[in-house]
Order: C-alpha cells, then sequence, then structure tokens
C-alpha cells in the first residue's frame, strides 16, 4: 500500500493511516540504514581529515614565517611530513570507501575463498 492509497483511503482511520505510514518508513529505512550509517560516517572522517590537514598546513605556514624565521630551521629547506602524508593517505581511502559504498559496487579485495 504506498502513502497515496493510505492518505486517499476514506475508510481507515487515521492510527491506521499512521501505522501504515510509519510501517512503509520503517520498512525502507530499514533496508538501507546501515549504508546510509556508513556513508554518514566515512564522509565526516573523510572531511575532518581534510579539514586537519588544511588547519595544520596553514599553521606551519605561519611558523614558518618571517615572524619565526630565526628559529625555524634552516631556511630554504622545503620539510616532508609523514603526518601529512598519512593523513592525505587515509582521506583518499576514505574517498575510496565513501563512493564505493554509493555506487554499490564490490572491491576485488579481499579475496574470499
Amino acid at each position: 500500500m504506498t502513502f497515496d492509497q493510505v492518505v486517499s483511503d476514506s475508510e481507515t482511520t487515521d492510527r491506521d493511516k499512521f501505522e501504515a505510514i510509519a510501517r512503509s518508513v520503517c520498512n525502507v529505512a530499514g533496508n538501507h540504514l546501515s549504508r546510509y550509517v556508513r556513508l554518514v560516517l566515512i564522509g565526516i572522517g573523510s572531511l575532518a581529515t581534510a579539514i586537519a590537514v588544511w588547519e595544520y598546513r596553514k599553521v606551519v605556514k605561519h611558523l614558518e614565517g618571517e615572524s619565526f624565521r630565526g628559529i625555524a630551521g634552516v631556511p630554504g629547506l622545503r620539510r616532508v611530513y609523514p603526518a601529512v602524508s598519512v593523513a592525505v593517505l587515509l582521506f583518499l581511502i576514505g574517498l575510496l570507501a565513501f563512493f564505493t559504498i554509493l555506487v554499490g559496487a564490490e572491491l576485488p579485495w579481499p579475496v574470499r575463498l
């Protein structure tokens, strides 16, 4: 029974209409709820990681600026930050997982025996 059929049916009571709507909502949400929760959690984690890397780079750029030039280390030396590399890798893995779940594709790993 669809929503329009429930609402248009004049012989059903309001309680019956409410119960039918609640059942249809629960059926739809129940079937895909875990998928939506995974998408939200992965999306929030990936976004938080991207924001953290952006803020980290801003702070490092400020600390390597003119006001801290005397204590910042060797001028002109480009530093590699392993934490940023790991965070970017985690962000990319999060994006891969997000879009894999969104599309519903099966990844070739892990191999199932």
